[in-house]
């Protein structure tokens, strides 16, 4: 099918579901056939899926279209954005007695950074060691890729004086990732 198509020398190939309820190696075959011409004959691809793994392997651009519409940020695009990163707690942490105040002086900061592209291979949790003395729990991370360019989640759980921790979290800020307090756990959890 791939081949009557591009005979007639096409410059854009319509793939609706081309991949779809076939097995994996036969999906990663015609992924790298639909890379392939699109690099050597530089034929645009529009590819309809609904399989993420597909659109993490082969999109350079991606739009969401719910009922027959390019959709900006709505529910759907959250739910789908998230299926690559989720901003979700993992289930494993529920166990937490996590608050959104500071009820103790003793309380652990529950921190969520988020980080695309080379960010990732940098050492920000060393830094906040070393820097800033404290006190690094990673309770959860992930790193996927889209294409070449990584993204990446890490919870983290940090401790330490007061001072410093005011300071780590200003240079968190500043830094080209997105942080964000999720809540203070007590000690004793």
């Amino acid at each position: 099918g791939i081949a009557r198509a591009i005979v007639s020398n096409p410059s854009v190939l319509l793939s609706d579901e081309a991949t779809s309820a076939l097995d994996p190696e036969t999906v990663k075959s015609i992924l790298q056939l639909l890379k392939d011409i699109n690099k050597k004959l530089g034929i645009t691809i529009v590819m309809i899926t609904h399989q993420m793994e597909v659109i993490k392997e082969i999109a350079q651009h991606v739009a969401v279209i719910e009922h027959g519409k390019i959709i900006p940020q709505t529910e759907t695009l959250k739910k789908f954005v998230g299926s690559v990163m989720s901003s979700e707690l993992p289930a494993q942490l529920s166990h937490m007695n996590i608050h959104p105040t500071k009820e103790h002086e003793s309380d652990n900061i529950l921190i969520s950074l988020s980080f695309r592209g080379d960010v990732t291979n940098e050492p920000i949790i060393a830094q906040l060691i070393k820097k800033y003395n404290l006190n690094v729990s990673i309770l959860y991370g992930s790193i996927d890729y889209i294409q070449d360019i990584s993204f990446g989640r890490l919870l983290i759980m940090i401790s330490g004086h007061l001072e410093d921790l005011t300071d780590a979290l200003t240079h968190l800020n500043a830094l080209p990732i997105t942080s964000e307090v999720i809540g203070y756990v007590s000690r004793n959890n």
